[in-house]
């Protein structure tokens, strides 16, 4: 069966843009990573990174909620005066939450550094990073709000400019101030992230005639408890569970800390696996949004057949190439970790039902039911921790590897017959 032209071509179209822009973005900063790790040296890049990476987390423990209620509602409306509310409150609420979440690094820097991370000298990296915080949930509510406009091609004229400048700041600046510099540096990038965003985002709205009100905003609230709060709480959810499960490795292994950088070296595999289903993802939440809201249910159903196609070709592509090349991928690592190639294999096909659970979150974000899907989440995450305290327990790595298999399997299923039922039941229309 074929799909209609109309929607595939529009479909690929946002998706080459959301890809080359990400792509672009993600091989900058990398490359940046690695010329600023020469400069400064291990140590102090170990520092660096750690100071990133955590206020990376707090920012996107605070935003990504209103990443997604921005693509999920601006793509479902055409109204200007309830589109201008909605881009209102989500613009207002980022910056809420952002100077929170900056707010909360900033008195907690003595804590953070010499009682968790026992490093006092962290405390003045912290102090001047956590200006990057509300910045980096700024870019990500706009980023959503911008995607749900079909604004993808916008979105990768920034990230060039950022992939630009964000190489270019890190190298100048951590060779001139060492890791001062390089957080200067990835502060300075986003801003003129943020900046870019806003720029775009009111040319739209200027040539849209779409006002800007922040104080009628709030009228929309319902959209934050209904869609970013339920949205918040299950991405912590599942990191709270991952987080448990890597205590285990550390606490009931004879190799502990060891045993723990064997599965951390084959989830990055992962994370390589998911870059181009994670990109894709608000392609696929706007195209879904918009069908779901005209009611346009043979278009919906082609976007989800669309979706699932894409992602299953593109992920099963990667993980089979990655599958047989599993034991010399992990040999990269070391000669110890080579032997461990079955490991990967294991969470190389876990990869691959974790990209089919991404297009499947994102119909039941279309379809407005985030409260379910925490459900789902919590559930995920009760099968996970159950399953990898005893399959660690009786076989260490491999029972961990073993229990992303099987809770991921469980959550498709489960997932997925909801979805299949409560949308066949709403309109008959509807075929997979």
């Amino acid at each position: 069966m074929f799909l209609p032209f109309s929607i595939f071509s529009r479909f690929t179209s946002n998706a080459l843009w959301s890809l080359s822009g990400a792509i672009f973005l993600r091989g900058s900063t990398l490359l940046a990573t690695i010329f600023v790790a020469r400069i400064i040296g291990k140590e102090a890049f170990g520092e660096y990174a750690i100071v990133q990476n955590t206020l990376m987390m707090i920012a996107t423990i605070t935003g990504v909620g209103l990443s997604m209620t921005g693509t999920k509602y601006v793509a479902g409306y055409t109204d200007i005066n309830k589109l201008g509310r909605i881009i209102s409150l989500i613009i207002c609420t980022s910056l809420i939450s952002g100077l929170l979440g900056s707010s909360l690094i900033y008195f907690l820097s003595d804590i953070i550094s010499e009682k968790v991370l026992q490093t006092a000298k962290l405390k003045d990296y912290f102090f001047i990073g956590a200006t990057a915080v509300v910045f980096n949930v700024i870019i990500s509510a706009i980023t959503g709000v911008l995607s749900g406009l079909n604004k993808f091609k916008d979105l990768a004229i920034i990230n060039l400019i950022v992939g630009f400048s964000t190489f270019s700041l890190l190298l100048l600046l951590s060779n001139s101030y060492g890791v001062y510099g390089a957080i200067i540096g990835f502060v300075l990038s986003a801003i003129i992230n943020c900046l870019l965003c806003l720029f775009f985002l009111y040319r739209y709205c200027a040539v849209a005639q779409i006002q800007i009100n922040f104080m009628t905003s709030w009228t929309e609230y319902s959209i934050l408890t209904k869609f970013s709060l339920p949205t918040v709480i299950g991405n912590v959810v599942v990191m709270l569970a991952v987080w448990i499960s890597n205590i285990l490795i550390v606490k009931q292994t004879v190799g502990g800390y060891s045993e723990l950088a064997i599965i951390n070296a084959a989830l990055q595999w992962q994370n390589a696996i998911l870059f181009v289903p994670n990109t894709l993802t608000p392609v696929i939440l706007t195209a879904l949004s918009k069908s779901y809201t005209e009611r346009s249910y043979k278009d919906y159903s082609n976007v989800i057949k669309l979706s699932f196609y894409v992602t299953c070709l593109v992920s099963g592509c990667i993980c089979l190439i990655l599958f047989f090349f599993a034991d010399s991928l992990m040999g990269l690592y070391g000669t110890n970790f080579s032997i461990y190639g079955l490991v990967l294999k294991l969470i190389i096909i876990s990869s691959f039902l974790i990209s089919i659970n991404n297009v499947i979150g994102q119909i039941l974000a279309s379809i407005g039911t985030m409260w379910t899907g925490f459900m789902f989440n919590l559930c995920w995450a009760m099968v996970f921790s159950i399953s990898s305290f005893y399959g660690i327990k009786y076989y260490g790595l491999y029972g961990l590897a073993w229990a992303y298999i099987l809770s991921y399997f469980i959550h498709s299923v489960w997932q997925f017959s909801f979805i299949y039922f409560k949308i066949k039941k709403s309109n008959s229309d509807f075929a997979l």
